[in-house]
């Protein structure tokens, strides 16, 4: 007699997709502060960020790895004018450490 399959058990913390980045969530109601805040915190959780510390964000599109050009669109048209010129190793300093008030 034949069992019948059990579902598959994700094994790892991706098996699901990836996971929406903070700054995904920035709209017009959210305060350009709390937004770069955001776009801190998605940063500082893609391996390897402090090869990036000297690019400018306004540059991760064009010269970034994937994982960072997709945080910064989906951040930039909220943050992008206040921080674009700002480097990213400027904005993780700025914003090291924050939490929402």
């Amino acid at each position: 007699m034949r069992r019948a399959a059990s579902p598959a058990t994700p094994r790892s913390d991706t098996a699901a997709g990836p996971a929406r980045p903070a700054s995904a969530s920035i709209n017009r109601a959210t305060s350009v502060d709390e937004g770069a805040r955001r776009l801190a915190d998605d940063l500082r959780r893609v391996p390897g960020i402090e090869r990036y510390t000297t690019v400018r964000l306004a540059d991760l599109e064009r010269s970034g790895p994937r994982p960072l050009q997709a945080i910064w669109r989906a951040a930039r048209n909220e943050v992008g004018q206040r921080t674009e010129q700002l480097t990213v190793g400027e904005l993780l300093d700025r914003y090291e450490g924050r939490t929402q008030a």
